[in-house]
Order: C-alpha cells, then sequence, then structure tokens
C-alpha cells in the first residue's frame, strides 16, 4: 500500500470520539474536506486532519454506519505453545530454513524465533560438514589403519615425529559462508554439500606433526603431478629434515592422490623412510577416501581459511602472506591437542567399524 494510507490511517486512530463525530457532521453540512478543515481551524483545532484522513473517515461512516475503528485484517494471533508448535512445524519440513524464513512463515520476529528454538524446542544450529563418501569395502581398511597408526601416536618416543602431509587449493575469492548456513536439529548431523570454486587459486602444501609445522610450501604450477610434488619432496622437505637432523626418524604420511601414487615418489619414499611411511601402496596403507583422518584436512584446512578469508583477499601475494602469518601463529599446545583429536577419531574408527565418526566428536 502506499505511504499516504498509513499515514491518512494513523492519523485518524489518534483523534477521539468527539472529533471523529464533529468531521462528519461537518462533512454531511458542507460536502467539502477544504471547508471542513477551515472550520475546525476556526474551532481551534491547531493541527485538523488531512483532506484524504477526512474523506476517509466521511467515506467509512457513510458505508458501515461508524465512526470507530473497524477490526483490522491480517494473521490472527497465536498463543505461545500454538506459535512454537506452528516453528517446529516449519523445521520438521525444512530443518535447512533460516530466521528469515521462519519469521516470514510463521509472522514472529526473529529475535522470539531463535528463542523459542533455543529454549522451548531445544534445537541447536549445526553447520554443514562435508564429508568424504566411504564404500562398503573402505571400512576394514580404516580400521586396519587405525590399529596400526593408533600405537604410533601412543608411542612417547615417535609421537612428535609422525608427520601428516597434504596440499590444498586456496582461491582468491574463497571467502567462508559458513554463518550463513545452519541445520536445526536436536543431534548433531551430517550433511554434505559442494561449493563451486572458479576463482584464481594457489596450492598449498604442509606437512604437520604434533609439535610443529613444515611449510606452507606453494606451487608454482596450477596443478600437482608426479614430477613436481617429488621435486617439493627432494629441496624443500628434506633440506628442512635434515637441518632439524629427524630424516631417518621420521614417519611420514600422504594420501593416495595420484602425484603421491608416481612411481618414482613411491621409490624415493623407500629409500629416504624405508618401512616409515604411510600411503598408498606404502609400508603402512592409508585407507583411501579418509581425509577425516588428516589433522590438515579436519583443522589446518578450515582453520586457515577461516583466518585468511576473514576480509577480502586483494591478490594471490596477500593470499599466500596471510596464509604464511596464521601458520606461524599458531602455537605447539594447539599442534598437540589436534593430535589427541587425531587419536580419539581412529579410535572411533576402531568402534565403529570404519563408518563415518565425524558426527560423534
Amino acid at each position: 500500500m502506499h505511504l499516504s494510507f498509513f499515514k491518512t490511517y494513523t492519523y485518524i486512530t489518534m483523534l477521539d470520539l468527539k472529533t471523529r463525530i464533529r468531521i462528519v457532521l461537518l462533512m454531511a453540512e458542507l460536502k467539502s474536506p477544504t471547508l471542513v478543515i477551515r472550520a475546525l481551524k476556526s474551532e481551534g483545532m491547531d493541527q485538523p486532519p488531512t483532506r484524504w484522513a477526512i474523506e476517509d473517515l466521511y467515506e467509512k461512516f457513510c458505508s458501515f454506519g461508524t465512526v470507530l475503528d473497524l477490526p483490522r485484517s491480517g494473521r490472527p494471533k497465536i498463543s505461545s505453545e500454538e506459535s512454537t508448535d506452528l516453528i517446529a512445524e516449519v523445521l520438521d519440513e525444512n530443518p535447512r530454513s533460516t530466521l528469515t524464513q521462519l519469521s516470514a512463515s510463521t509472522g514472529l520476529s526473529r529475535s522470539t524465533i531463535q528463542r523459542r528454538i533455543k529454549k522451548e524446542i531445544g534445537l541447536k544450529p549445526y553447520k554443514i560438514q562435508i564429508l568424504q563418501q566411504l564404500f562398503d569395502e573402505d571400512y576394514d581398511m580404516r580400521v586396519e589403519m587405525a590399529e596400526v597408526i593408533i600405537p604410533l601416536l601412543q608411542d612417547p618416543a615417535l609421537k612428535d615425529l609422525i608427520f601428516f602431509s597434504d596440499e590444498a587449493n586456496f582461491h582468491l575469492s574463497g571467502r567462508v559462508h559458513k554463518q550463513n548456513c545452519r541445520i536445526w536439529a536436536e543431534e548433531k548431523p551430517i550433511e554434505v554439500d559442494t561449493e563451486p570454486l572458479h576463482s584464481p587459486k594457489i596450492i598449498v602444501w604442509c606437512a604437520m606433526s604434533s609439535n610443529c609445522i613444515i611449510g606452507p610450501f606453494f606451487f608454482e604450477e596450477s596443478t600437482v603431478n608426479g614430477q613436481n610434488y617429488l621435486k617439493m619432496l627432494q629441496e624443500y622437505l628434506n633440506p628442512i629434515l635434515v637441518r632439524k637432523r629427524i630424516q631417518r626418524r621420521i614417519i611420514f604420511q600422504q594420501d593416495g592422490a595420484p602425484p603421491h601414487f608416481d612411481k618414482k615418489v613411491r621409490e624415493w619414499l623407500n629409500k629416504k623412510f624405508p618401512g616409515k611411511w604411510i600411503g598408498r601402496r606404502g609400508p603402512i596403507e592409508w585407507a583411501p577416501r579418509s581425509p577425516d583422518l588428516t589433522p590438515l584436512d579436519f583443522f589446518l584446512w578450515g582453520y586457515l581459511k577461516q583466518k585468511v578469508y576473514s576480509t577480502p583477499v586483494p591478490n594471490l601475494a596477500e593470499l599466500k602472506r596471510r596464509i604464511t602469518e596464521h601458520i606461524e601463529l599458531i602455537e605447539p599446545d594447539v599442534l598437540e591437542s589436534v593430535f589427541l583429536n587425531l587419536e580419539k577419531r581412529l579410535i572411533l574408527v576402531k568402534e565403529k567399524n570404519g563408518r563415518h565418526i565425524e558426527h560423534l566428536i
């Protein structure tokens, strides 16, 4: 409706009964809202109604025989219990409903809805989790892998020498929008979602133990293949291990990505870490489709993206600078907590026969 309608309606509702009757009588006599305004001013009214307000009041009297306010149309008022039931019904049909959508559906304010959901319905807003699909043949491999790695993590002499490694894409326009995505439920759900990425990117590699992070290493190429991955291991990782004097003591992990499975890569790993590396066809077999069991996937990459994309990133150079800065700011006690979480995850994998465990963390 036009704004003038609301101004007119508001003004009429402010008039007392005696004034409304007087306006109707003057309109019946003078037949002109302009003359009515003059008459009201002459009777001492400093701010008489507008001509539209006078016309509306007179038309209402002629149509309904009353100068009192008519019943207002719109959604009928419902009790607190009824409105809570309505919210619950909407969420039952669509757990992904936002507060704005719930407000439009129920006619209640966002703050009221949020309070009722939390205190009366007992639901919490959970973030969507992106999980790797598992196949039947993966379950046993995940259990077998957990049985091997758990004792290594629990060995005081080895726990700081197990390095998990991985690479990830960081896109220039990779702002995180998780705050806008919630699922209302009584228990933490498992939800899978995907996000298309088309902006310029960099590929970042890191290796992570319970007391330090090696990296970041930025691949200059647009993709990682066996050749540039091996070059990184030889010319970047190995010199760092030599300087730390741990090159013959570490246990090195990588997943089963095609560059990692390259024949020359595996030959180099067998030479440098004989019997002490984890990966596809390695001395310790890495279970496929198990990013939920690598600390880089379940912690580091998500942590960095929340930090790096907290404000827009203007260029790739700034993106690299932010990644490097935030990695350097991670304290050793955080890394130790992450590896305790890793041990907990592996134990749960054994207990759940290799199935997804994210909803139990």
